[in-house]
């Protein structure tokens, strides 16, 4: 229904208050969309390049890049009263919906779960233009390898594996860095599973981590010696290694929304997905049960 708007609205509609790095936004964006496809309400997102400076990170949109099907759904400003809907903690919790004539909605939070949008999922990757784009992707990654790894969407017999460091060195007791032995435990799993399959694991993270994640990935080799393992292209733009990891076959993310969604994207019915039973530090108290579906792997460490 929503796809057929392209007009200025004059009375209901729902935006959010964007915010956080690419994983974040889309937990937000596909929030906003999926509520607005429930309420039968139109949805706009703000036009602005970046957000945060000052004393914090600056996160940048993806309104030109990833998420250009969605530029007819931008706006300059927000001109007409708002409602607002906040975030009732880190849980899923249905967000209701309000008759409220003349009003525009706007959501604030993160809504880290696949249950808030997860019953239109298919219908907003389809308005994105998600396949379309991995069809492309998977064209330059075989340019990129030289090798014919590609069949019917995925590369075939791959792991992706996810390494984020980077900011969370400052606040580790918020975000703490997996160790050695979360990424090892997910990868025995795996093994165990498919015990005869030579495995590529594709391993991805922040060029200024690299030498953190090699010394990981040098111990991996030896404990895994019919394995693999290859740097993700790193001249990739960060969407675009999002989505290399819903190529592979089956995923090993990390604390991080941005594999959580490299996980999601991925198509395969039988793909394995391993994530950390630890998500968030010692000094935080944050319930995350519907961060995860329910077939995902929880690797305890």
């Amino acid at each position: 229904m929503y796809l057929n708007i392209n007009y200025i609205f004059k009375y209901r509609m729902i935006t959010c208050d964007l915010r956080g790095g690419l994983g974040n936004q889309l937990f937000e964006i596909f929030t906003t969309i999926s509520y607005a496809i429930k309420a039968s309400i139109p949805f706009k997102f703000l036009n602005i390049k970046s957000m945060g400076g000052g004393t914090s990170t600056v996160r940048y949109t993806f309104w030109e890049t990833f998420l250009l099907k969605l530029k007819p759904f931008l706006i300059e400003n927000l001109t007409h009263p708002t409602h607002i809907i906040k975030e009732n903690g880190f849980s899923y919790n249905d967000l209701p919906i309000y008759e409220m004539k003349n009003k525009n909605t706007i959501i604030y939070g993160y809504f880290q779960s696949y249950k808030y949008f997860q019953p239109n999922f298919t219908s907003i990757c389809r308005l994105i233009g998600i396949d379309n784009m991995k069809n492309k992707l998977l064209e330059k990654i075989q340019t990129i390898y030289g090798e014919n790894i590609v069949n019917e969407g995925t590369i075939e017999n791959t792991i992706s594996m996810h390494f984020r460091i980077g900011d969370y060195k400052k606040v580790s007791d918020f975000h703490p860095i997996l160790k050695y032995e979360y990424y090892h435990l997910s990868l025995n799993r795996i093994q165990n599973i498919y015990p005869n399959t030579r495995f590529s694991v594709y391993y991805f993270c922040e060029d200024e981590d690299i030498q953190d994640v090699l010394n990981k990935i040098s111990i991996l080799k030896i404990n895994y010696p019919n394995y693999s393992f290859i740097r993700g292209d790193n001249t990739l733009a960060d969407w675009e290694q999002m989505l290399f990891m819903s190529c592979c076959h089956h995923n090993i993310i990390a604390n991080s929304s941005f594999s959580w969604w490299g996980a999601y994207f991925n198509k395969k019915l039988d793909r394995i997905v391993c994530y950390p039973s630890v998500w968030f530090g010692s000094s935080s108290n944050i319930d995350t049960k519907d961060l995860c579906p329910p077939e995902w792997i929880k690797i305890h460490v």
